[in-house]
């Protein structure tokens, strides 16, 4: 057994949340910067090693049961089930300043660390996010150390603000800013925050003249499927947290492709396939939710057509769009729907108007 001090269980993301409430050094960081920092260090790295430890933990084991503090077992889950284990450790002791840049010296085994936090900034990230896909695609990208030493933060808002605002692909940003910064070995030190990106969601909690929530920019894909999340079962989840791992400009144009492609009276699903191809894949469509059953027989022959077009599918991710709603279905090539010899018939005349898009 290995006790945690809290994990969450969240479709096939398993959170291990470990809290850490030790003092740090009361002095003041300009007295002595030294030993203030080796306090602070102190009390990071502990808890860096309790999450390297229960990473260890699972992948040591098939199934991870989890129990309640009286031994109950509450839920089993298989190792295979879960997508990924996001660690996180919280700290009661203000150190909001230190914690974005740390780099450990000790542990974890792998490239992944855990998301450091101060427990007022944890608590900022999931009330201004409002999204457990969001919160879950941002702790997890938090949790991948991409800063260097000479690439500073001021505190955790400026991480939430490029998120909202500039990608939600927030490590591959920072790695853009890390290779940016070391190619200028001149320069001393970089700051990524001069207080533009992270004044709109202070002044937003501050309440000063009523601020309103700042605008969150991205991706017309993104904001539907935010818009319908409350629909997605674990496998949708996981699918959609993989869309979100596109570049925004390859979003748009993945909606383009599709808007362009079933605008009017146009009714062509798009297929979206992994670039990098393998056997028992499986592909995403976006097709118009059908309003018919002319729709939905067309919408089937479309599905066996790609079927048959790509042996290598087994499966097919639909996300049926009407207006600003979507539902979700996954349809195997076993699925006897697939398989009625009308729908076959009927996709062997398919002409498409659109090449499918690779992503």
């Amino acid at each position: 057994m290995h006790e945690v001090d809290g994990v969450l269980l969240y479709q096939n993301f398993l959170f291990d949340v470990e809290v850490k409430a030790g003092k740090a050094d009361p002095d003041s960081v300009l007295a002595d910067p030294k030993k203030a920092i080796d306090s602070y260090r102190a009390i990071v790295e502990g808890g860096i090693r309790e999450c390297d430890s229960f990473s260890a933990f699972c992948e040591a084991h098939k199934t991870i049961d989890i129990r309640a503090s009286n031994g109950k077992i509450k839920k089993s889950v298989p190792k295979e089930r879960i997508k990924a284990i996001v660690p996180i450790v919280i700290f009661y002791e203000e150190m909001g300043c230190f914690l974005p840049g740390f780099t450990s010296t000790e542990g974890p085994t792998g490239k992944q660390r855990p998301t450091l936090l101060n427990v007022f900034d944890f608590l900022t990230i999931i009330d201004y996010l409002q999204s457990p896909l969001l919160a879950t695609k941002y702790l997890y990208e938090r949790s991948y150390p991409t800063v260097c030493d000479r690439l500073s933060f001021d505190d955790e808002l400026p991480f939430l603000s490029i998120f909202t605002k500039e990608t939600v692909n927030l490590a591959v940003f920072l790695s853009k800013m890390k290779e940016k910064v070391e190619s200028f070995p001149e320069a001393t030190q970089a700051h990524l925050d001069d207080g533009n990106l992270s004044r709109d969601i202070e002044k937003y909690y501050m309440n000063l003249k009523k601020t309103r929530k700042p605008d969150f920019h991205f991706p017309k894909l993104v904001e539907l499927l935010l818009k319908n999340e409350d629909a997605f079962d674990a496998e949708f989840f996981d699918l959609a947290f993989d869309l979100l791992g596109n570049e925004p400009e390859d979003l748009d144009r993945i909606y383009s492709f599709y808007f362009k492609a079933n605008s009017g009276s146009k009714n062509v699903p798009q297929l979206l396939r992994p670039s990098s191809k393998k056997e028992n894949e499986e592909g995403i469509v976006l097709a118009k939710r059908p309003s018919s059953p002319y729709d939905k027989k067309l919408l089937l022959s479309f599905l066996a057509f790609y079927f048959n077009r790509y042996p290598e599918l087994t499966a097919l991710n639909v996300i049926k769009i009407r207006r600003e709603e979507a539902s979700f279905e996954r349809i195997t090539k076993a699925d006897s729907a697939i398989n009625d010899p009308g729908v076959q018939e009927a996709s062997k005349k398919l002409i498409l108007l659109m090449e499918d898009t690779e992503i």
